[in-house]
């Protein structure tokens, strides 16, 4: 802006001094100060596009890295699911969307089966493996735009927009047996480590049901299930 103002002046100077029908050696030396201003501006003017370029690679890196931090504060490191941040972010939306276009919603709750004595038996290592595998599970379970999340410890959670209770019982059903039907074995030893279940509670968005008294039923439901003898499905 400096550069530019200055420029302006030295162009009003000239043509101050050129009104005057300055003699032709004058006009000459006019006419060359007024070469040098404008190649020290245009030089100047490349050296700042030089530099915005150079501060547009610097955003464009800035922009990359935010969106990689953010992506990995709403994202499980073991498993790879969403967190529940990012979930609590999601089911909001979804419940907008749902009562926007009048649609059915649906949540389960998911918890592995006596997890910590799981762990305590066979380590943390082959634990977090677990967690893997159902996590797994989950996605090759679920497509569009359902959301699978990692909710706490052996706690998942997976929203299901579009979906009345009815499919969303049967798709954890579906879960429930794909986890129920895997072989857990150790690799370097070949022992069986044994089966891991699920328990599941099902709920479904009411008219003017907040996403915390949905959870709640959910999780409501989720301990019918294990009440009720766990590795099953109940629904709210």
């Amino acid at each position: 802006g400096a550069d530019t103002k200055n420029f302006g002046g030295q162009l009003q100077a000239f043509a101050g001094e050129a009104g005057q029908a300055p003699s032709g050696p004058s006009l000459a030396l006019l006419i060359q100060r007024l070469l040098i201003h404008t190649q020290e501006t245009i030089a100047r003017g490349d050296l700042l596009e030089r530099r915005l370029d150079e501060a547009r690679g610097e955003i464009s890196e800035l922009r990359s890295s935010v969106d990689r931090i953010q992506r990995e504060a709403m994202t499980d490191p073991l498993t790879g699911l969403g967190n529940r941040r990012a979930f609590e972010a999601r089911l909001a939306s979804a419940i907008r969307d749902a009562r926007k276009r009048r649609k059915p919603l649906s949540v389960l709750l998911c918890d592995l089966d006596n997890f910590k004595r799981f762990n305590d038996s066979w380590g943390h290592l082959i634990g977090d493996l677990v967690l893997k595998l159902f996590a797994k599970v989950l996605s090759d379970s679920t497509k569009g735009r359902d959301m699978p999340a990692r909710f706490g410890g052996e706690e998942f959670a997976v929203i299901l927009p579009e979906t009345p209770l009815s499919g969303a019982t049967r798709l954890a059903e579906k879960i429930r047996q794909e986890l129920e039907h895997k072989r857990l074995v150790k690799k370097n030893t070949g022992d069986e480590i044994g089966k891991i279940t699920v328990s599941i509670g099902c709920a479904t968005l009411g008219a003017k049901e907040t996403a915390a008294e949905l959870l709640a039923r959910a999780d409501k439901a989720l301990y019918a299930a294990k009440g009720d003898g766990r590795n099953r499905v109940s629904q709210a």
